[in-house]
């Protein structure tokens, strides 16, 4: 984690030791999966290039928010792994765009009671979420 931020075009890292991931935003134009590949592969790790990242706006709380959030992505088609941040707000998942797309998975964490930048939970899943779980709308 502290040597692929000096890779070319490397905008954030972020590392799951738990599910052994790591996810990294580069700037396509200066960088390639195949080159921090090769930086990881430098350092001594093995890598495979799981899905497309991509990062969602999600309203929460907590910890039961963060485990609802990603339990609802991760029951999405096609999510490989999903991490919700409550300090940023942000879902970042892996998604394989083959078999879903975006909105999709919009969808699903709204219907989970959870807005998102593109889809608001409807009132009954909102007003089914425990009292501590009430974002602000």
């Amino acid at each position: 984690m502290k040597q692929l931020p000096y890779e070319k075009g490397v905008k954030s890292v972020e590392v799951d030791v738990k599910n052994k991931l790591v996810t990294i935003a580069y700037k396509s134009s200066k960088s390639s999966d195949e080159s921090l590949k090769t930086a990881l592969e430098k350092l001594g790790y093995d890598t495979l290039v799981m899905g497309e990242a991509k990062t969602l706006s999600v309203k929460g709380n907590c910890d039961m928010c963060k485990a609802r959030i990603e339990k609802a992505a991760l029951k999405s088609k096609g999510v490989e792994m999903a991490n919700w941040n409550k300090e940023t707000q942000a879902l970042t998942v892996l998604l394989d765009v083959s078999t879903n797309n975006i909105e999709d998975l919009h969808l699903a964490i709204a219907k989970a009671g959870h807005d998102t930048n593109q889809a608001k939970a409807d009132n009954m899943s909102y007003a089914a979420l425990p009292d501590c779980c009430k974002y602000k709308r």
